[in-house]
């Protein structure tokens, strides 16, 4: 990646992934590279979403596989990961200055993490397959899924940020 890197594992709480869209190839390809950032001294940050109902304690708030000693979890209140934590700073003190964000869901929390870290002079990678959504299957929901999901990365394919990039890129070509 030529900077340094941190992985951002955003929402993968049990809750959320009872209702997601393809869970368990999306869980995998994350597990994936959290194994590859951490064999290369890569950070991996877990983002934890917690409100009123959903928080310690509830049914389903918890991760939704262990978190090692090595990894930092952060919790945040709103979609944006950085709006009210400690993320950033946590970043800066790593010496981080690209993102590989993943998780659920699309075009809540990935997104809003994504354009603010932007804001916030990181570079940003998209994993193109390392993120999940949940749509209404009632008919509801303009969009289906995988339709959020691929509308999402070419929207981050494309989006322009002076003096930052932003790509999209399947996990398969993805490096530390």
């Amino acid at each position: 990646m030529g900077t340094r890197a941190a992985l951002i594992i955003i929402d993968l709480q049990v809750g959320y992934m009872a209702e997601a869209a393809g869970t368990g190839d999306v869980v995998q390809t994350i597990q994936a590279l959290r194994a590859k950032a951490k064999a290369t001294g890569v950070p991996v940050v877990f983002i934890q979403h917690e409100e009123s109902g959903f928080g310690p304690g509830d049914l389903g708030w918890e991760i939704a596989f262990p978190v090692s000693v090595d990894e930092t979890v952060v919790r945040k209140r709103s979609a944006d990961s950085f709006l009210d934590t400690d993320l950033e700073e946590r970043l800066h003190a790593l010496g981080v200055k690209s993102i590989v964000v993943t998780g659920y869901s699309t075009e809540y929390c990935v997104d809003s993490t994504a354009r603010s870290a932007l804001s916030l002079g990181f570079d940003v990678v998209i994993v193109a397959d390392g993120h999940m959504t949940s749509v209404s299957t009632d008919g509801s929901s303009a969009l289906t899924a995988d339709q959020v999901v691929r509308h999402h990365n070419n929207i981050f394919g494309t989006i322009t940020y002076a003096g930052r990039s932003c790509t999209v890129v399947p996990a398969s070509e993805l490096t530390f």
